[in-house]
């Protein structure tokens, strides 16, 4: 494994800790909301779905700006000559690899 996968590995990682604190803390948040739907006899799977719908939304966002990014941030790579230049779609791809 080349150091830039150990990167990778330990950015990934970053992130699902990121998420992992984030998410507690908007149902924190939203706790108000939570009682409030629960005391209206809403189901238990609705109020999962909820938070886990924030979560995701979270995630997908994260996802966008992080192509993003790289792909603005690896255009400007001083060796831009030693690798082809990749677009937001073939990222997942060549990640697998």
């Amino acid at each position: 494994m080349t150091r830039s996968t150990y990167i990778n590995v330990l950015t990934l990682l970053r992130g699902v800790v990121g998420l992992y604190g984030i998410v507690p803390y908007s149902a924190s948040q939203r706790r108000r909301e939570i009682g409030i739907r629960m005391a209206l006899d809403a189901q238990q799977r609705a109020v999962y779905s909820l938070v886990l719908k924030e979560a995701g939304w979270l995630t997908a966002f994260g996802i966008l700006i992080g192509l993003v990014c790289s792909t603005a941030f690896s255009s400007r790579a001083p060796c831009r000559r030693c690798y082809p230049p990749i677009t937001p779609a073939e990222c997942p791809a060549k990640m697998v690899r």
